[in-house]
């Protein structure tokens, strides 16, 4: 089996001494081609002295590069004998600048054949010693991290201040005029989605909260809503069937109780069985569709990018159900170390880059907090916190225990506060929502002014402290009217409270 291709590589060394060495030398390192990429040690050892030069801002001929790759220090005896054949077979190649993408895609997959061939003897070496199901998962980790490499993508794009000033102008219009065509995901939430806006392709957020409050409700509402405004959404859930899955959107679109379609119930009502079938065929655009995964045991990275890669349709969003049931794969390591999370996490966020989409999953809250959630609790939010882009918590506090209002004439009790607590250039703020976990939704009054989020502080709108300023006005007029026998005194409305 060939396993390097010395054409191949002479002819990149040629363009490396030509006219356009350094425009040959950055498209290498944009692609992360390595020394160890070159199958001749000779040829890593020069590719070394090149990068190694060009870094210190010389770029040589070859005449002048032979002398100093001769001179360096640690030469060899037998130097300038491989340099004289090495410089033979470059002059002798036939390459152009436009043939260097080709090049670089053969001398890659070249290095990669070899990386594999070398974990597969590694992997055989160790049958007798090592169970299979480990040797499995680290060859998929492995597996993963060399596909990766051919990918042509690895650098998604590369952009001038002033050379691309136009593009992003021409992007922002898009975006202004319509954000569902350029891709730009919503939370689902009213009151988050108006003063944080919408995230963009590359981005990774995450829900965290404790067991049963209402994660894979939150997921669920996040892919319905962008689903509406005709984004291509899919799906990977661990926990549920994608029978199970669909059920609960089709009661969150129908407002039929989810127990009816889980028990079949609904077949027996007509009226319902047609708003069923109505209301799904409204939802989207006519020629799209969610897509759910269904990945009921380890479900690695790996499962994750072949059911993103292989989908019929490029993705605006995917929604993994969610990260803490996921399998990092890693030999000798729990899958609950931060370690493999640290895996998980990494690879879902290099999925949302790789894709050009939006990737979202959730956490569960470290047990102890009072069902409270943030980037502190625990070693997965450690973790997580320094992957994600976006973090929101969905809590119940005492304050939302408490809670009490009227619904369409029936008193309900309880709500849950979702909040941002990790956003990169957005603010950090939070809304109240009433869940309806029998049809998969929840209720969300839509604020007029933003909700901030402080360290247990209640922080006064502008119009807020208007409003006291008044209030206190209003007072202290009052007061002094009812003392006939004091001079009248002139109030500021507007005025500090110190000095009304």
């Amino acid at each position: 089996m060939i396993t390097e291709n010395l054409d191949v590589e002479y002819s990149i060394f040629l363009l490396l001494f030509s006219k356009e060495k350094e425009t040959v030398l950055r498209t290498l390192l944009s692609r992360n081609v390595e020394p160890e990429y070159f199958g001749a040690i000779f040829h890593r050892e020069i590719f070394e002295q090149i990068i190694t030069l060009f870094k210190q801002g010389n770029i040589l001929s070859l005449s002048v590069f032979k002398t100093t790759f001769l001179t360096r220090p640690g030469s060899k005896s037998d130097d300038e004998i491989k340099m004289t054949q090495f410089l033979k077979c470059v002059k002798g190649a036939k390459a152009g600048l436009q043939d260097l993408d080709h090049l670089v895609d053969m001398l890659i997959e070249m290095y990669v054949m070899r990386k594999m061939l070398s974990k597969m003897s590694e992997s055989v070496d160790q049958l007798n010693t090592t169970p299979i199901t480990e040797i499995i998962q680290d060859f998929e980790i492995h597996q993963r991290k060399l596909k990766a490499l051919l990918e042509k993508t690895s650098v998604r794009n590369v952009m001038g201040l002033k050379s691309g000033l136009d593009d992003r102008i021409a992007r922002a219009k898009v975006v202004n005029q319509d954000p569902d065509t350029a891709g730009m995901v919503c939370t689902g939430y009213k009151n988050l989605d108006k003063w944080i806006g919408r995230q963009s392709p590359g981005q990774f957020v995450i829900y965290q909260a404790r067991t049963g409050v209402g994660k894979s409700m939150s997921l669920m509402g996040t892919a319905i809503s962008n689903f509406k405004r005709g984004l291509k959404v899919i799906v990977i859930t661990i926990e549920m069937s994608a029978e199970d899955y669909l059920y609960r959107f089709d009661s969150n679109l129908t407002g039929i109780e989810y127990s009816e379609f889980s028990m079949g119930a609904i077949v027996n009502d007509p009226d319902k069985m047609a708003i069923w079938r109505e209301r799904i065929k409204q939802c989207g655009k006519p020629d799209s569709d969610i897509l759910v995964y269904w990945v009921p045991s380890n479900c690695t990275p790996s499962k994750v990018d072949d059911i993103i890669a292989n989908n019929p349709f490029k993705p605006d969003l995917v929604i993994v159900d969610y990260a803490g049931d996921m399998k990092a794969g890693l030999r000798g390591i729990a899958d609950y170390d931060p370690k493999s999370h640290a895996e998980i996490y990494s690879a879902l966020k290099e999925f949302a880059g790789k894709y050009e989409c939006v990737v979202y999953t959730a956490q569960q809250s470290k047990r102890g907090t009072a069902g409270r959630a943030s980037t502190e609790t625990g070693s997965w939010s450690d973790v997580s916190g320094n992957k994600a882009d976006i973090m929101i918590a969905i809590e119940v506090t005492k304050e939302d225990e408490d809670f009490m209002t009227d619904v369409d004439g029936s008193v309900v009790i309880g709500r849950m506060t979702v909040s941002i607590i990790k956003g990169r250039n957005i603010p950090k703020c939070k809304t109240h929502i009433i869940p309806r976990f029998k049809r998969m939704t929840w209720l969300e009054k839509e604020e007029n002014e933003m909700i901030l989020v402080g360290s247990g502080k209640e922080i006064e709108t502008v119009k807020k402290q208007f409003e006291n300023k008044l209030k206190s006005a209003d007072m202290k007029l009052e007061v002094s009217s009812n003392h006939v026998d004091t001079p009248a005194q002139e109030f500021d409305l507007l005025a500090d409270d110190e000095q009304l």
